[in-house]
């Protein structure tokens, strides 16, 4: 649901930071305008999961900093011209390097850490900025071994299939959770099982 509720208003964003940036400062006033909002949103996040957190979770007020930071990440790494932005160097291809290994890091200790009582805020925000630090904009280094893995084939495969697994594994953890319960490891491996087949099914279709 906040997903679809930011593609609502995301195109008039976009459609504006087109239009501007070929313009004198327009590029950067279209970019400053998105960060405000996003900035905006993210301390609205704060003080909404403590005060508020059905609008917290639900609410694309509060949710809107998630997907800014990816359109932000794209306006601020594209480029007019390709050649305009030399390879870094020195300690900025070392941060290049890093960024990606990081932000599998952030990914990975919130899942292990992540506490349901604090989410979005703060427990959003480690995944939001891992993810970004892995695709790394525009410009991004396609060998770095992280993101050649992510290019496997079978990588390729499960991705084509993660949104459909998405939606399918609310209702059927739902639906679990309002009959048999979901306290047993062996209903959260059906539940589990179940997902996948419903979102291999609905993708070879």
């Amino acid at each position: 649901g906040v997903e679809e509720q930011f593609y609502l208003a995301f195109p008039f964003l976009f459609f504006a930071w087109v239009k501007l940036r070929d313009r004198d400062n327009g590029r950067r006033a279209a970019t400053a305008a998105l960060a405000l909002l996003g900035a905006a949103s993210l301390l609205a996040c704060v003080w909404a999961t403590g005060h508020q957190p059905a609008a917290a979770f639900y609410g694309i007020a509060f949710r809107f900093w998630e997907l800014a930071v990816g359109v932000l990440l794209f306006q601020l790494t594209a480029a007019t011209d390709s050649a305009a932005k030399p390879e870094p160097r020195g300690s900025g291809r070392l941060l290049a390097d890093v960024l990606p290994w990081l932000g599998a890091a952030a990914i990975a200790t919130s899942f292990a850490l992540v506490d349901a009582a604090a989410f979005p805020w703060f427990w959003a925000l480690p995944p939001v900025l891992g993810a970004a630090a892995i695709i790394g904009g525009c410009n991004a280094n396609v060998a770095h071994p992280l993101r050649r893995a992510l290019a496997h084939p079978l990588c390729v495969w499960i991705g084509k299939r993660s949104y459909s697994l998405y939606l399918w594994h609310w209702p059927v953890f739902v639906l679990l959770r309002w009959t048999t319960g979901l306290d047993e490891v062996a209903t959260r491996a059906a539940a589990l099982v179940a997902a996948h087949l419903d979102a291999l099914v609905a993708v070879d279709r």
